[in-house]
């Protein structure tokens, strides 16, 4: 079994893309407005799977998986926002335990990740052990009283910052966590201290597009690594201060 190892500096998770430089005189595609569907933009914009693991009031470990969600602040401490239903029982738990845990999958895990946000933890007043559905193992979080998937490559322990309603017609809240202690499976580690999303002979991190046409929308792994950020924006900004031949 691989083992988790604690880094203190976590950066973002998240990757963004990089738009694609081409040179002068790309013919450009006029743009039109797409109304047809209010998850347009959602479907630019990958998100993190994020499996949230809380402890309900008689300690039973519970996970969710929700995906409106990503990194708020980096420096001084990492702060992550959620958008969370307010009648999920991830809700209720972290609500009450005021602590919660993020934990990430690979590509290896989307059939568990899947599965946790398939169920309810709690339907008809009956708790669903989905943990044990899925044969994972739960360790109680140092930082935190929370449980984390010990088989799953990244694991934020966090505690509950603030609960906000996004709106009075919204069933869903925003969940503020701060990130108080990471772990990495150690092949997933590198010494910066950072995260490879990508690492040689490991399934990568799994992402997710929001929408419910197939082929372009659901589960993904990763492509092909484009450049450290603001790489290619420098890159591109010495081009144009070249001289011109």
């Amino acid at each position: 079994m691989k083992m988790k190892k604690s880094i203190v500096f976590f950066r973002s998770l998240l990757l963004l893309s990089l738009l694609t430089l081409v040179g002068a005189g790309a013919a450009w595609a006029a743009k039109v407005e797409n109304p047809a569907s209010p998850e347009v933009p959602a479907r630019v914009m990958p998100a993190s799977l994020l499996v949230i693991g809380t402890y309900d009031d008689q300690d039973r470990a519970n996970f969710g998986l929700f995906d409106r969600g990503g990194i708020a602040t980096s420096a001084p401490q990492t702060h992550i926002v959620v958008a969370m239903r307010k009648t999920s029982y991830t809700h209720k738990n972290l609500l009450e335990r005021k602590a919660a845990t993020i934990n990430i999958p690979s590509v290896a895990q989307l059939a568990e990740a899947d599965l946790f946000g398939c169920l309810s933890g709690m339907k008809d007043g009956k708790f669903t052990d989905k943990l044990a559905m899925t044969k994972l193992t739960a360790d109680k979080g140092q930082a935190v009283a929370a449980p984390m998937l010990r088989e799953f490559p990244i694991s934020l322990e966090c505690e509950l910052v603030e609960c906000d309603s996004l709106d009075p017609d919204s069933p869903f809240d925003l969940i503020v966590l701060k990130v108080v202690k990471t772990w990495v499976d150690e092949g997933y580690a590198n010494e910066k201290p950072s995260v490879n999303p990508k690492p040689a002979g490991l399934p990568e991190i799994a992402f997710y597009i929001p929408g419910r046409s197939e082929g372009n929308t659901g589960y993904f792994g990763l492509g092909d690594y484009l450049g450290d950020g603001h790489s290619a924006g420098k890159t591109y900004m010495e081009k144009l201060a070249a001289p011109k031949p």
